[in-house]
């Protein structure tokens, strides 16, 4: 069908789905299915070019148009509007993946008349999960990751490296603004209205430098443009009582073809500066603008020429005319401490810029590369402290990432973090990267984030970096406002965002499920939230197969970290693959050593398992995520009785993992389940069966969790409450889909036992092994397709 060139009128019918381009809604069986921007765009472009294959190349073409994506996005782009329509690419009944060229829909689609009730007979109604709809209210198009974009000069890794991270200011604001800048002990209108009076006063007191506009003749010169913008905006900065927007939200926004005003709104910020940049032979000519967004007037502009070696000095020109005009509008405006957070030299700028985009990816790929590009700034400049912080901060990341020992690297680095002092003793990028790895007294640390983000009041990251420096000392309240702040200043972060969704922690499984989507909307390759979403998949779901789709993404984008790879192991292991699980776990040192526990136990060695618990290598995930571990030691010492080693090292892991106070939380209350289980073999009866009824009183007032039938299965059964604890074994399957570990907690758990021929077991036995027969004929389409790789 040809494609029109106007959408009034324009409604499509796709199998039950109704699709109206006017009103940009896509509807089933008279409900609304929010879809964002991209995922609308790309049903609408298969919808028009139906029954037809629609390439790679067409799809990028259509769907981002002007924008450097890969084939890479477009896939994760296409597992996005299958997870909101409940489509599935094993059984597609809507969209249909051609390896290596394309995707075409399977529905018919019909170009029909608006006033067509929308129908409701479509098979994948009943299917369609309904914590997969995504409500995030806009989009982002996302940067592939350096190690699995394409080699072609289409995709070249100078393109990548050039942009920032990109997404839609108002999903960004959605997320920041579920987090509370402060509290108030106000009534809650009165909360609004001060609110209200407060983002009023930030937004008067907000900047952004929008990306300056390349006049010369040889397009090869943008980088002058870039130079100066960025410099710009990092003299700003340094101004005490004004707030700047980071650069990867004003300069994508900045690109928008829009007016002031609505700029200004986009990004929060009254101010906005504008420029132009045209190089001749070897001087440049530089014009800059202050806007006032909200009369949409010009206050304020210069004009200067100077060599291109001297191109620094216009940052000084630039800011000061700035300030001069701001602070006859604004009090209290005045310049703080300022580190030499810029190079003279133009190369080693560029380089520096380069590497901050990198570095905000959290990949160990993306970090190595991250710190290439800042050694090569530290060769060009070696004055320049804050690239030699920001190396420092890279070589630092790159080995958390692979969770690698933190004293070793802390060693092998300290030289470079030294480097920056002695430069530049006010560097407040020296001071975040040294709060942000050192191993010193909390105090000490919270000193130098303090003393750092006084030095630079706009570093976004710095504050990410305060905030869960702060939650994990227990401070939530103060936690929360840094990174609401970190939020106004850089709303596309996609670590600031990660952390905004992870604050939900504790709402609803479901919750936690579209919080995490939401961050996969504004960067589908962003690796935490990869990880993440995986897991809730096949946590919530039991979609065993689907997570492997998933997290083999986050695996192929970096592979050197262990995270997806431990993730994947428990993934493989309840499909039945112990072999592809061992080459997943071999990848890197820490997934080996963090699955050993796990792997044991589905071969059934149970002594193996106990003596792989014991090396702290074995526990460097969250107490939710040490598969197996907490059950080894629990089976290790019922055999050997009380004070063994192994109930020692339950009871330290119960409290190192836990959130302090040690009381009862969703971190920790099924390791709970099992120390009450030794004490009950240990003849503390009483006290075991107190422990047993308030684990289940939390359960029972806590279901918001979700999950909890089969912890309660168990606890009644170790109550002696067989008939409890088979209907909740039932419940289980029935309702939590639950299927995490079937394998050793339907066939090898002990507390099972008495219970193994009684025919409701049985019954729940068969709907496991039915539910997993599904999932490796899934997990079998998908490697057909290519969607999974083949391995061991």
């Amino acid at each position: 069908m040809d494609e029109r060139t106007s959408a009034e009128g324009e409604v499509w019918q796709i199998g039950g789905l109704q699709l109206d381009v006017g009103q940009q809604r896509v509807r089933r069986g008279g409900e609304e299915i929010p879809l964002p921007k991209l995922s609308f765009d790309l049903l609408l472009t298969l919808a028009r070019r139906s029954p037809d294959v629609v390439t790679y190349d067409e799809l990028m073409d259509r769907v981002w148009p002007g924008l450097v994506v890969s084939p890479e996005t477009v896939v994760q782009r296409v597992r996005l509007l299958r997870s909101a329509i409940g489509d599935d690419a094993a059984e597609p009944r809507y969209i249909e993946a051609l390896r290596s060229r394309g995707y075409r829909l399977v529905a018919t689609a019909n170009r029909v008349a608006r006033a067509l009730p929308p129908a409701n007979d479509d098979p994948a109604v009943a299917a369609a999960p309904a914590a997969s709809v995504s409500v995030a209210p806009a989009e982002p198009v996302s940067v592939p990751p350096v190690a699995a974009a394409p080699s072609v000069g289409r995709f070249a890794l100078p393109a990548v490296i050039g942009l920032a991270l990109l997404a839609v200011f108002l999903a960004a604001l959605w997320l920041r603004d579920r987090l509370p800048v402060r509290s108030s002990p106000d009534s809650p209108q009165q909360t609004a209205t001060n609110e209200s009076v407060d983002a009023a006063a930030r937004v008067a007191r907000t900047v952004a430098v929008l990306p300056f506009e390349n006049l010369s003749v040889d397009a090869a010169d943008a980088f002058v443009a870039l130079a100066v913008a960025e410099s710009t905006l990092d003299r700003l900065a340094t101004l005490r009582n004004l707030t700047v927007i980071a650069r990867d939200s004003s300069f994508k926004v900045g690109r928008e073809s829009v007016g002031a005003r609505e700029l200004g709104r986009r990004l929060g910020a009254a101010w906005l500066v504008q420029g132009s940049t045209q190089k001749q032979g070897d001087r440049v000519l530089v014009t800059a603008r202050l806007i006032d967004a909200r009369a949409d007037s010009q206050v304020w502009s210069g004009r200067f020429e100077r060599p291109v070696g001297e191109m620094y000095r216009l940052q000084d020109e630039i800011a000061s005319g700035i300030t001069n005009v701001l602070a006859a509008r604004l009090t209290g405006l005045k310049r703080g401490a300022i580190g030499r957070d810029y190079s003279p030299n133009v190369e080693a700028n560029l380089a520096y810029l380069r590497g901050r985009v990198l570095g905000g990816r959290y990949t160990v790929v993306e970090a190595e590369a991250a710190a290439t590009q800042f050694e090569r700034a530290v060769r060009l400049d070696p004055q320049f402290a804050a690239a030699q912080a920001a190396l420092y901060d890279a070589r630092m990341l790159a080995a958390s990432l692979r969770f690698e020992d933190k004293a070793a690297a802390r060693r092998r680095y300290a030289p470079l973090i030294a480097s920056a002092f002695a430069t530049d003793a006010r560097s407040g990028s020296a001071y975040i990267a040294r709060a942000r790895w050192s191993d010193a007294a909390p105090a000490a640390r919270e000193i130098d984030f303090k003393r750092g983000l006084e030095l630079e009041p706009s570093n976004a990251p710095g504050m990410v970096a305060y905030s869960e420096f702060l939650n994990r000392l227990g401070r939530s309240a103060e936690a929360q406002s840094w990174l609401s702040l970190a939020l106004m200043i850089d709303p596309l972060s996609p670590r600031g965002l990660f952390r905004a969704a992870m604050q939900t922690f504790g709402a609803t499984g479901a919750g936690m499920e579209r919080e995490m989507l939401a961050v996969l909307e504004l960067d589908p390759t962003f690796y935490p939230a990869l990880q993440r979403y995986a897991k809730y998949r096949w946590q919530f779901h039991g979609e065993s197969a689907e997570g492997v789709e998933i997290i083999e993404r986050a695996i192929a984008s970096d592979p050197d970290n262990p995270w997806g790879r431990h993730t994947a192991v428990a993934f493989y292991l309840d499909l039945e693959q112990p072999e592809v699980a061992r080459v997943i776990a071999e990848g890197t040192p820490a997934s080996a050593a963090s699955t050993a526990t796990l792997r044991a136990q589905y071969a059934g060695d149970s002594d193996a398992a106990a003596r792989a618990a014991k090396p702290s290598e074995a526990r460097p995930f969250a107490l939710v995520e040490l598969w197996g571990m907490p059950e080894a030691l629990r089976d290790a010492a019922l055999q050997k009785g009380p004070g063994s080693a192994e109930e020692r090292l339950l009871q330290q892991v119960f409290r190192e993992k836990s959130r302090g106070d040690q009381r009862l939380d969703v971190l920790n209350y099924r390791a709970q389940l099992l120390l009450s289980q030794l004490k009950l073999a240990h003849g503390q009866r009483v006290e075991a069966e107190r422990e047993l009824r308030e684990l289940i009183a939390w359960m029972n007032n806590n279901e918001r969790f979700g999950l909890h039938h089969r912890p309660r299965a168990l606890a009644y059964m170790l109550l002696g409450d067989r008939d409890r604890a088979l209907q909740e074994l039932w419940d289980s399957v029935e309702k939590d889909r639950d299927y995490r570990h079937w394998w050793y907690f339907f066939d090898r758990e002990a507390i099972w036992d008495p219970v193994r021929s009684d025919p409701r077991f049985r019954a729940v036995r068969d709907r496991v092994a039915a539910h997993v027969a599904k999932q490796r004929a899934r997990l079998e389409a998908l490697r057909a397709t290519g969607q999974v790789p083949r391995r061991g």
